[in-house]
């Protein structure tokens, strides 16, 4: 059952990139790069609290720094000053920050995902990314300091560790883990 890679439905950047189009048109500013990525993990862990479903399908992991996903990181972080991809025509880096390149739709998103993304954005838009990464280390059971590991510099954070850390009950996860499982298997099929 531990084994989250297997059970994802594929990474989707277009619903990634709504996310954070959402988060930074609630801003109305750039942000730093590695604050929009936490928001997104938070906003998937309460996701999860709350619909045993995450926003953003993607692999979750412990940095030094705090939770991050693995592949909304990775465009993030990436240089966009080439106009290619899905995230890139909608979001730019800046230095350390990302700002709106273009206005982002939402359609990916449902109604309740705009909800609940508005309700974590503001609740952290006065915390900058220090404290955010010091609520990781303090208050979020599935972070594990990669420090502790030689030669780690990051440490996987599974579905089931998460929900586990979020009280979910055994036969509660086994429930969940079997939906996404076979979401997964069907949206691959359905993509093929």
């Amino acid at each position: 059952m531990n084994n989250y890679r297997s059970v994802l439905p594929s990474f989707n950047e277009k619903k990634a990139t709504q996310t954070a189009g959402l988060i930074l048109a609630i801003y109305g500013k750039p942000i730093e790069y590695e604050k929009l990525v936490k928001l997104i993990y938070n906003i998937n862990r309460e996701a999860l609290r709350g619909w045993g479903r995450p926003v953003v399908y993607d692999e979750s992991y412990s940095l030094p720094e705090g939770l991050i996903l693995s592949r909304t990181l990775d465009l993030a972080k990436e240089n966009t000053s080439e106009d290619e991809g899905y995230w890139r025509a909608h979001i730019n880096r800046v230095g350390f920050n990302v700002e709106l390149r273009d206005e982002c739709e939402d359609g990916e998103l449902s109604d309740n995902e705009v909800v609940l993304i508005t309700r974590v954005a503001n609740h952290y838009r006065n915390i900058d990314t220090f404290a955010m990464r010091d609520e990781h280390h303090k208050n979020f059971g599935e972070w594990k300091d990669p420090h502790l590991i030689a030669g780690a510099s990051r440490i996987r954070a599974d579905l089931v560790e998460i929900l586990e850390k979020l009280d979910f009950a055994q036969e509660d996860i086994s429930a969940i883990v079997s939906e996404i499982h076979e979401d997964a298997h069907i949206k691959a099929y359905l993509s093929s």
